[in-house]
């Protein structure tokens, strides 16, 4: 009963704010990935980039594009990304007679600010080679949570739970591209992708239980429960391959499947915690925590209804499920170890639209603005485990979210300056970039 009494207590407060988890921990609540393609341009027509991929960002967005790149191409771009912070203070009563809780959870994802892609394009006849680099993930983050149980009728005893903790993962991508142009209508692209993971992660939870509570004897002052670290790197081979078709001037279809690196690090029970609840004896001191990051396939298409404007859509499938292949539950008092977590896969939509002003002195200025979904990738729960009071509906997963982009470019000669911006409820991105085109 005291077990269970806990495991609800923490179940509740955990499903606040955004849940990107690989184990049950606290540190892996807000844990993103980012699968718009790279590039200002692509950004401002909301991503819909799979069938246009006519600069050097097709190395990502859909290796065929580089095909009809008929110059030397050398792009960077630096992206600022602006994320919320989540802060909650629950009170809930739906516990068994005399038993009241006080939840504080909060989440800090940190803003970030990098060189997020470079890449340099070099064409020979019908076959282009390109070389990137992609910085594919970037997440600091902290996490605290504080869970305030009362016990009791005539001199009720307050007994807390207090979980913290702090990541630090990157996630680097070495691509090298090839595309051939079958004809002017037809062509095909692949890169393989050498990615590389470093993880840092600190986990800790402490216990006051003066009365037993939840313990089953009195923890008097607060005593570490458990602690675990990730300081360890690994490294994997993807792909991605893409095809082109522009039956006319006007009308282009695309389509890209891309494999993505699967990683693994190792996760250990740092000694000094009292382990109340047996994590040990069931997982051993160190055990295989896996970073999976998810495929993803899909089509787009563009229309030129006339020479200055442009309008495109991409339908993208992400198999999130990836993100639950090796998910370890019971690390820490929110579940039973044999919990049952998944992740649906998701469809996202992209939508956007270029017009092309053509100013004095070979100058053009394109304005450019489009709309696109993101799908929920939160693991959530079918089965908190064998005889515990936490429900699935104490791990839910979330709405869809719709976002909205703008931007701007500006071309003199041979160089192309882009600014795309993107505005949603979770997070903010703004991404710069710069192209030089060889003679």
């Amino acid at each position: 009963m005291r077990r269970r009494l806990c495991i609800t207590l923490v179940a509740t407060g955990l499903t606040i704010g955004r849940a990107y988890c690989l184990t049950d921990e606290e540190v892996f609540r807000d844990f993103q990935f980012n699968t718009i393609n790279p590039g200002a341009r692509s950004l401002a027509l909301g991503g819909a980039f799979i069938s246009l991929a006519d600069d050097a960002t097709a190395a990502q967005a859909n290796p065929s594009g580089l095909s009809y790149l008929l110059k030397q191409e050398y792009f960077v771009e630096l992206r600022g990304t602006d994320n919320g912070q989540t802060q909650e203070n629950l009170q809930d009563s739906n516990f068994p007679a005399g038993a009241q809780i006080s939840v504080l959870t909060g989440s800090s994802l940190d803003d970030a600010r990098n060189m997020t892609f470079a890449s340099a394009v070099f064409p020979i006849k019908k076959l282009t080679l390109g070389i990137s680099r992609q910085l594919a993930l970037n997440n600091q983050a902290t996490t605290l949570n504080s869970f305030s149980l009362v016990i009791g009728s005539g001199t009720p005893e307050e007994s807390i739970i207090q979980a913290s903790g702090g990541l630090d993962v990157t996630q680097t991508n070495y691509n090298a591209s090839l595309g051939f142009r079958v004809n002017d209508k037809l062509a095909f692209g692949a890169s393989v992708v050498f990615g590389q993971l470093s993880v840092d992660t600190e986990t800790s939870s402490y216990i006051f239980d003066p009365s037993g509570n939840l313990t089953g004897s009195p923890v008097l002052e607060p005593t570490l429960d458990l602690k675990t670290t990730i300081h360890d790197d690994d490294t994997d081979i993807g792909y991605s391959i893409g095809s082109l078709f522009r039956p006319s001037a006007n009308f282009s279809f695309g389509a890209v499947f891309r494999k993505a690196p699967k990683f693994s690090v190792e996760e250990e029970i740092a000694p000094g915690g009292q382990d109340y609840f047996g994590v040990e004896a069931v997982l051993g001191q160190s055990f295989t925590n896996e970073f999976n990051v998810p495929d993803s396939y899909g089509i787009g298409a563009s229309w030129q209804p006339y020479q200055f404007l442009t309008l495109s859509m991409d339908i993208e499938r992400i198999e999130y499920s990836d993100l639950v292949d090796g998910f370890v539950a019971g690390v820490n008092p929110l579940t039973e170890f044999d919990a049952v977590f998944t992740a649906d896969d998701g469809t996202d939509y992209r939508i956007g639209g270029e017009y092309i002003f053509q100013l004095q002195n070979a100058m053009i200025l394109a304005a450019r603005a489009g709309v696109f979904t993101q799908a929920d990738s939160t693991i959530y729960a079918l089965s908190t485990g064998t005889g515990v009071f936490a429900t699935p509906a104490s791990f839910p997963s979330k709405d869809r979210e719709i976002r909205g982009a703008l931007g701007l470019g500006v071309g003199i000669g041979r160089q192309q300056i882009d600014m795309g911006l993107s505005l949603g409820n979770s997070t903010n991105e703004f991404v710069i970039s710069y192209i030089f085109k060889g003679k």
